[in-house]
């Protein structure tokens, strides 16, 4: 069985099994690291950029659409725009360079007001990063697809 294969089967048994988001980004996390530092490739066609903006390859979805993996890719300079994760995700940086800025999420009393900074990151190949609905997030490529 391929390994991207066997991926998908231990996140589904994963996903099926529990509810705990913790848990299911912790051991995702621990999963998707042991497959890139096993060196896998993407299929070339899953790693082209655009020039016009980033793109977003799906690579599976669960058929009870209850989680769904993607290959994200983005050229130097392109971003993506201030945004949140209503729900878990799991980041593996594949190539590239993937700077990350974090903000509170706005309070229901301020929720046009500035965003606050909570932290930078610089996501570097075999590296993995946990996402979720706690707050948003803003992602430049600083050199090369993800």
């Amino acid at each position: 069985m391929n390994r991207l294969q066997t991926f998908i089967d231990d996140v589904a048994l994963l996903v099926d099994s529990t509810g705990d988001e913790h848990e299911i980004t912790a051991r995702v996390g621990e999963l998707m690291s042991a497959l890139l530092a096993e060196g896998y490739r993407l299929p070339p066609e899953l790693t082209r950029a655009s020039a016009a903006r980033h793109l977003t390859y799906p690579m599976y979805i669960a058929p009870d659409d209850s989680w769904s993996m993607a290959s994200v890719v983005w050229d130097v300079g392109q971003r993506t725009n201030v945004h949140s994760h209503e729900t878990w995700a799991v980041v593996g940086i594949y190539a590239g360079v993937e700077h990350e800025t974090r903000y509170l999420k706005p309070t229901e009393s301020t929720p046009s007001g500035p965003l606050t900074p909570a932290g930078d990151a610089r996501w570097t190949p075999g590296q993995v990063t946990v996402a979720g609905g706690v707050g948003l997030q803003s992602l430049p490529a600083a050199m090369g697809v993800r």
